[in-house]
């Protein structure tokens, strides 16, 4: 049980996550009720319309797949139609978004690099001109980077030769 503790509660790479996931909380956590963007009420609406009995492609149009919509329809079905929940709700997208791409970026680099060019990296990530932290998209960046993260390991695996 000691050997636990001192390899992964107290390893270089765990302080640079727990580094990592501060750092973005408290970014996304300040920045997320600084503004209101006209954009921001684009789910709320599909998702009213949703939990009205409205059905997507038939009675209103989206580009995307639904299954984002459902999601929100579900939280605002849970907590109600409070902002503040969904902008929680992309306080912890943020946070995943940013954890996942440090474990990208240290199956590169050493941990205390990671930790610096992911805390870079998320701010420009962020650096739009409308930031809505629970959008649709943001979701798709968490889908993409565990892409690119299960990749790396699994080019990883084959160049190691460890199947």
């Amino acid at each position: 049980m000691k050997n636990f503790f001192k390899i992964y509660l107290f390893s270089e790479k765990s302080i640079s996550l727990l580094i990592v996931g501060i750092c973005s909380f408290l970014y996304a956590y300040i920045l997320c009720n600084q503004t209101m963007p006209f954009a921001e009420g684009w789910y709320s609406y599909y998702a009213k319309c949703i939990n009205e009995g409205d059905i997507v492609y038939k009675d209103f149009e989206y580009l995307f797949t639904p299954i984002y919509m459902y999601f929100i329809a579900g939280i605002v079905k849970i907590f109600g139609y409070k902002i503040i929940v969904l902008r929680i709700l992309g306080v912890i997208f943020f946070v995943i978004t940013t954890l996942i791409l440090y474990l990208v970026f240290n199956e590169i680099f050493e941990a205390h690099t990671s930790c610096i060019v992911t805390i870079t990296s998320v701010l420009y990530m962020q650096s739009v001109n409308v930031c809505i932290f629970y959008d649709y998209i943001k979701l798709m960046d968490i889908f993409s980077l565990l892409t690119v993260l299960f990749m790396i390991k699994s080019i990883k695996r084959v160049i190691c030769g460890r199947f």
